[in-house]
This record gives structure tokens, C-alpha cells and sequence, in this order.
């Protein structure tokens, strides 16, 4: 703060002495203001779900599931290849898969998308058909596409769904609660969401429904953890979701989605624009009024074809009256 005179303010009851330095006005920095970031769109660049890839595995209990999935994509425009779509049976077949995505040409992929649904027990260990002593943990899964492992993927938008159902058995008590310990494993990396849904055996069917329903509803409106978050209905396990994305991404694509950006940008001359034709509109309203000499007015007598005079009364405001 300055004084009236121009010169600051003088110290007073101030712990500690601050030395006075003066400036010429050439040696002051003009202050640069810098363009809003607000309205930089947050969104992956994903134009063409041609270039999506997806991945379907799924156990013998998910035979429904997974037909679901591959009806909801392929609807959105997604190709989902038949060898992407993978029965989990052995565990060596699984992990082939996985290394063959890995490890394939990928560059022009804008996004990955894995569905995995299975059996799974102590949280994070899906369970194979043909190998019930087998298993395949989370970290099997999403550590095949980090950065390092596999560079076409860098930058780009790496989405993980897993639904862990019990195990089935046929006790009458109530299950054990699972806790996904392995997903806790994640690597400080960007660009991954891991979803992961716990369900009883019974209930198995009503996730992944759910939430092809929501992509198909609000897919062009609502990015991912937006159509995870609508699947939950409260009467079952609310998803665990884990993101590191930096963006937001979203399973449908939408050319008109960005375009509110250029409506704010735009909204100073979409304002004036609509004045200068209100006011173009009023100007043409306005009626001048027409002379007249009298309070005397000629109408046409039906009757003779003549004009008469009426006498008409001089209008008086209404509270006149």
C-alpha cells in the first residue's frame, strides 16, 4: 500500500525491520497476465473407438457377462477381435494373451480396455477353471501395460474392470468379506483406472449389465468413473475405483462434446450480437405518430358512400377518467 504522497506507508510496530528500495519506473516489469486454463479441454483424445482395444476375460460363470460387454461395444463402434476375448481356463493361456497385446503394434490405439470376470478368493486371486490350484492376481494384469512394458500405450488411457464373484459354496453363512489387497501394489504411473467390483455368486449378473446400460444412457455425456459411479444402486458393494488418470476419458465418442469450450470463448459476441438485434427489433417497433389538425376523424357512411365527420374524444391518461 502507498500513501496519497506516493511514498509507502511508514513502519510502524513491526517486529522486524524491512529496508526500503525504490525503483525507477524502467526498471519495473510489466505484469503479464496469462490466458485462463479453464477452459483447455480435460479429455483424452479419442475420436474413434475404431481405435479403442478391448479385452474380454472371463470364467465359465460369465458366459453372459461377457457377451454383454462384446453386444455394448461393438454397438459403440468398438472392434472387438475374437482372439481378444479369452475363457479363463489356464494360466498360461491368460498371461499369452495379455504378453501378445503387450507386446503388439499398438501405436495408432488410443485406449485400452480390459474386462476380467471370474472367481476369485482372498480378494485379489482369480481363480482358473481347469487349474483350481492356479491363479491369476491383479498385478498380473494391469503391470503387462505400464510404461515400460509397453510404450504404445504411454500417455493413453488404460481402463481395468474386474468383477471378483465368491466363490460359490454351500454353506449357509454368510460370506467372507474380500479385501483387494493386490491392487494396493499400483505403481506412481499416470493414465490407469482400476475398477474393481466384489459380488456374491447370486448377484454375479447385475454389474456388468448395469453398467453397459449406463454407456448406452449416458455414455456421451458422463466419462467413466461417472458411468462406474451411476451402476451403484445401494443395495449392493459399492465398485472400488483407483485412478491415476490424468484426464477425462469417455467410452463413447462425441465430435459436439468439446464444443461448449467455443460457446464460452465465444460468449462476449454472442451477447452483443443478440443487443445490437434486440435493439434492431425495438427501433423497427416504434410507430411515429400521425399528424391531425382536429379532434374530428372521417369514417365512410355504408349506407350513402359517404364520408362523415365522428367526433372522436381526446384520450385521457386512465387515472384521468
Amino acid at each position: 500500500m502507498f500513501e496519497s504522497d506516493g511514498k509507502p506507508p511508514h513502519q510502524e510496530n513491526e517486529k522486524y525491520n524491512i529496508p526500503q528500495k525504490f525503483y525507477h519506473p524502467d526498471q519495473i516489469e510489466p505484469i503479464t497476465v496469462p490466458p485462463s486454463t479453464e477452459l483447455i479441454p480435460d479429455e483424452y483424445e479419442h475420436c474413434d473407438n475404431k481405435k479403442g482395444l478391448v479385452l474380454i476375460f472371463y470364467s465359465k460363470y460369465d458366459v453372459d457377462n461377457e457377451q454383454v460387454i462384446r453386444s455394448e461395444f461393438c454397438d459403440q463402434g468398438y472392434t472387438v477381435l475374437k482372439n481378444n476375448v479369452v475363457a479363463l481356463t489356464n494360466k498360461d493361456e491368460v498371461l499369452r494373451a495379455l504378453d501378445r497385446v503387450a507386446k503388439s503394434d499398438n501405436v495408432e490405439k488410443s485406449c485400452l480396455i480390459i474386462f476380467f470376470l471370474g472367481i476369485a478368493e482372498e480378494g485379489d486371486k482369480f481363480l482358473l477353471d481347469d487349474e483350481p490350484v492356479s491363479h491369476i492376481q491383479l498385478s498380473d494384469v494391469w503391470i503387462k501395460f505400464t510404461a515400460n512394458n509397453c510404450p504404445a500405450f504411454r500417455n493413453k488411457p488404460k481402463i481395468f474392470i474386474f468383477q471378483a464373484c465368491r466363490k460359490p459354496t454351500m454353506d449357509t453363512f454368510d460370506s467372507i468379506k474380500m479385501t483387494p489387497q493386490g491392487i494396493y501394489d499400483l505403481p506412481c504411473e499416470a493414465d490407469m483406472l482400476i475398477v474393481y467390483k466384489v459380488t456374491d455368486y447370486q448377484s454375479r449378473n447385475r454389474f456388468v449389465p448395469s453398467l453397459c446400460n449406463k454407456i448406452d444412457k449416458y455414455g456421451l455425456k458422463d466419462d467413466i468413473i461417472g458411468l462406474i459411479t451411476r451402476t451403484h444402486d445401494h443395495k449392493d458393494v459399492r465398485p472400488l475405483i483407483i485412478s491415476t488418470l490424468t484426464r477425462k476419458f469417455y467410452i463413447s465418442s462425441n465430435v459436439n462434446r468439446g464444443h461448449h469450450f467455443d460457446l464460452h470463448d465465444n460468449h462476449s459476441k454472442t451477447i452483443k450480437a443478440l443487443e445490437d438485434l434486440h435493439n434492431q427489433i425495438q427501433r423497427k417497433k416504434v410507430v411515429q405518430p400521425r399528424p391531425s389538425s382536429s379532434n374530428d376523424t372521417s369514417q365512410v357512411d355504408s349506407t350513402k358512400g359517404k364520408r362523415k365527420k365522428v367526433k372522436t374524444q381526446t384520450e385521457r391518461p386512465p387515472w384521468k377518467h
